[in-house]
């Protein structure tokens, strides 16, 4: 009877850890705000953008708040002016925590500068609002995930899946 016991107790404990874990992640989910679109715009945008990026003038910086609880600001970019054309591809390199991801951010508003602007096709992106915006974009991240399901469906995350959208994303990407 022991050792049945001992073997309920082994499948238990990661249950009872997964189950509490969940509840923490779900407790903190509830606390986020939902992102809200600042755009006030009435400006017409284009359904479809070209794909020119323009960075004026762009400084961002970060509230740190220290062990001694003064906070002060981290300024990660300073000044950068940058200009990429459609079709144009580009590396960014750099130590760690020396601003890419924070640079790339910066296009799909994840990321607000604190002076300077940045546009697509020549619109402010806080021209643009933020479902539109967010549509113009594909992103890859640092991190990928799979799901534990069919490529289609990893192409298509998000929607319906779509064989020719998938095929045509498929070979956007150069993977066909």
């Amino acid at each position: 009877l022991v050792a049945p016991i001992r073997r309920l107790a082994d499948v238990a404990n990661p249950i009872t850890r997964g189950v509490a874990a969940l509840e923490r992640g779900l407790g903190m989910i509830e606390q986020v705000e939902p992102e809200r679109d600042a755009s006030q715009s009435t400006l017409a945008v284009p359904a479809h953008a070209q794909g020119k990026i323009e960075l004026q003038h762009v400084q961002v910086s970060y509230q740190n708040t220290s062990e001694t609880n003064s906070a002060e600001d981290t300024l990660v970019l300073r000044n950068i002016d940058l200009c990429i054309e459609p079709g144009q591809i580009v590396a960014f390199v750099g130590a760690s925590g020396s601003g890419k991801t924070t640079l790339v951010n910066l296009i799909p508003r994840f990321v607000l500068p604190n002076s300077g602007q940045v546009l697509l096709d020549g619109i402010a992106l806080e021209q643009w609002p933020l479902a539109q915006l967010r549509e113009q974009i594909a992103l890859v991240s640092q991190d990928v995930v799979m799901l534990n399901q069919s490529i289609a469906a990893n192409v298509a995350l998000g929607s319906d899946i779509d064989r020719d959208r998938v095929w045509a994303a498929l070979d956007a990407a150069n993977l066909r």
